[in-house]
């Protein structure tokens, strides 16, 4: 078995964790077309950590993003980029509403953060606060260990 390099342990860590996942294009967010995976990226993604090691092989230097709606994740994805300060409005959001609780955090590529918990709901964009997105029913994240060009 070869594994292209350490990073990308975290996506078959994730796997084991019950976690779907699925190859995006090296050094971004986007997913790869249907005809270079085999089909869309809802439909591959996966926690079998043959096939994640065989991308890993196959794309050498590809990102991984997790499949919110099949993983059976909420994920409230906190942006500090693009004059957004995300994590401020997290901030007030908890003043006034009471705190998160703990869960499992990961810090993205761009220096925001991506605060996972079990559950399901609507995918939605600054709906919560500027720089506060929610991925889950037909949405995805970056997964740990990615870079992003840029």
């Amino acid at each position: 078995m070869t594994i292209a390099s350490d990073k990308k342990i975290d996506a078959i860590f994730l796997a084991e964790q019950g976690l779907y996942v699925f190859p995006l294009r090296p050094g971004s967010k986007g997913p790869f077309s249907k005809t270079e995976i085999g089909g869309g990226w809802k439909e591959c993604s996966t926690n079998d950590p043959a096939k994640i090691i065989e991308w890993i092989n196959h794309y050498r230097e590809c990102n991984f993003g997790v499949d919110c709606e099949k993983s059976g994740l909420f994920v409230i994805d906190v942006d500090n980029k693009n004059g957004k300060n995300g994590s401020q409005e997290l901030e007030r959001l908890e003043l006034n509403h009471g705190r998160l609780p703990a869960t499992f955090i990961t810090e993205t590529p761009s220096g925001g953060f991506h605060y996972y918990f079990r559950g399901s709901g609507k995918s939605t964009q600054d709906r919560l606060g500027p720089g506060i997105d929610t991925k889950s029913r037909g949405g995805y994240v970056v997964a740990p260990g990615s870079s992003i060009d840029g």
